[in-house]
């Protein structure tokens, strides 16, 4: 099997991580879409010519980030379960924890946070998680973002 959503979809079903309804599935599906909007525009910055200047960032920062920090701030707001599709862990959850904690890199993210208290919320949820806690403190956090551009 090859493309990355396929393989993430097929494993999350047959890991019981895609929801318990057809409606969850189709909100676990939109969330994931919507985190790979967000890292796609984060990619290009990073690949880009200017990706490494301090104004692109700054601009990435206060457009595309903060546009979708709006909307998962919203989401997570109206949201009253743990993770962010109800009760239980999803792809979801790993994909929007990810593909947001790789943003909050950039100089002036982990700030950005602060205005934004559902998403804050949320990453804190999965950073604590029992299972992946050591792994996001010991291995995640010194992963690249991107791998070399250059």
């Amino acid at each position: 099997m090859t493309q990355s959503k396929a393989i993430l979809y097929y494993l999350g079903r047959k890991l019981g991580l895609m929801g318990k309804t057809p409606k969850e599935e189709a909100i676990v599906m939109m969330l994931c879409e919507q985190a790979t909007d967000l890292r796609t525009a984060f990619s290009k910055l990073c690949y880009g010519p200017n990706g490494d200047s301090a104004s692109e960032q700054k601009k990435f920062l206060d457009t595309t980030l903060t546009d979708n920090l709006k909307l998962f701030d919203a989401y997570f707001g109206k949201n009253k379960g743990k993770f962010a599709v109800g009760d239980q862990a999803t792809v979801a959850d790993f994909q929007l924890f990810d593909f947001i904690d790789c943003c909050c890199l950039l100089n002036g993210g982990r700030a950005l946070l602060d205005k934004y208290s559902n998403v804050k919320k949320f990453l804190e949820t999965i950073r604590e998680l029992p299972e992946l806690k050591e792994y996001i403190k010991e291995s995640h956090a010194k992963s690249p973002a991107n791998g070399a551009s250059k």
